[in-house]
């Protein structure tokens, strides 16, 4: 039987510009953008063309709105060519959340030839302007060494930056390296913090992270229960690590009343992904209740 499942690892998901905005659509894109793309959002013909009037015009958010409908089919038929396009066009403008996007469309090779350079020129471009996204992106560019030199400190850096201003992805990431002394020197209570600062966000691989952090004690005081709803919460998003850990937590009655079948329904859960570690302690639990 696993004692605990290990995983502190880096976030890989990419940032997105402005549909990715930390504030709200109306703030990010003003009054006018913001109700537009979400009526286009609900299948608005008229919305869209409303949008695409103003990339036309040579607005540079309308142009990012326009990137936007392009790249998830809000309004428009999806096209990854033209929504590179306008990404572009705002871009040019010097509009950040543009720079992120077309940056994302370099790394990814949507509608545009795969180019990490040219992504992390863009990321760097919306970086130096403050946009989280981008910032975020960046530091995920400079971890991997995609486009650029690796280089953990440059990555742990724009992380915080990105962090700082409320992203998810960011701040998972940063403790990581304060738990992993990757460009930062190692501090179980600062990963805690920011794992912590993710987790209240909802996002699951820091749930995760933060619930390991109370069952091993590190940086924060050893807490069973903490452990055991941290894990809950990153489990029923699906986290196959969480529920391995769950399961562990109904099995030996951490935190939660001892429960073999329970703690076999976890273990079921994270097999069902093909975790090596829940099949062996599934097979393990069930040998108990047979």
């Amino acid at each position: 039987m696993t004692k605990i499942k290990m995983k502190v690892g880096v976030a890989a998901a990419l940032a997105i510009g402005v549909a990715g905005a930390v504030v709200p659509l109306s703030e990010a894109l003003g009054v006018t953008y913001g109700m537009l793309i979400q009526e286009a959002k609900a299948g608005s013909e008229r919305a869209a063309q409303e949008i695409l009037r103003g990339a036309r015009a040579g607005n540079s958010v309308g142009a990012a709105c326009a990137g936007l409908l392009y790249s998830y089919g809000w309004g428009l038929p999806v096209s990854h060519a033209k929504a590179a396009y306008w990404y572009e066009k705002s871009a040019a403008q010097g509009y950040a959340p543009a720079e992120n996007d077309l940056g994302n469309a370099y790394q990814q090779g949507q509608g545009v030839p795969r180019s990490f350079a040219k992504a992390t020129y863009w990321y760097k471009k919306g970086a130096l302007q403050g946009d989280a996204g981008a910032e975020y992106n960046l530091g995920l560019a400079y971890e991997r060494g995609l486009g650029v030199p690796q280089d953990t400190a440059r990555a742990a850096y724009w992380y915080r930056k990105s962090a700082e201003q409320g992203n998810a992805l960011a701040a998972d990431n940063l403790g990581a390296a304060y738990h992993h002394g990757w460009g930062v020197s190692l501090s179980y209570s600062k990963a805690a913090h920011w794992f912590r600062r993710a987790a209240k966000q909802g996002l699951a691989d820091a749930e995760f992270n933060l619930g390991r952090a109370y069952s091993q004690g590190l940086g924060v005081m050893q807490n069973y229960d903490e452990a055991a709803y941290w894990y809950s919460k990153a489990a029923r998003q699906g986290d196959a690590n969480a529920e391995v850990n769950l399961g562990l937590a109904y099995y030996y009655g951490r935190g939660v009343p001892q429960n073999i079948m329970i703690a076999v329904a976890w273990f079921q859960k994270g097999a069902a992904q093909g975790d090596p570690l829940a099949i062996n302690d599934l097979r393990v639990a069930e040998s108990r209740v047979q």
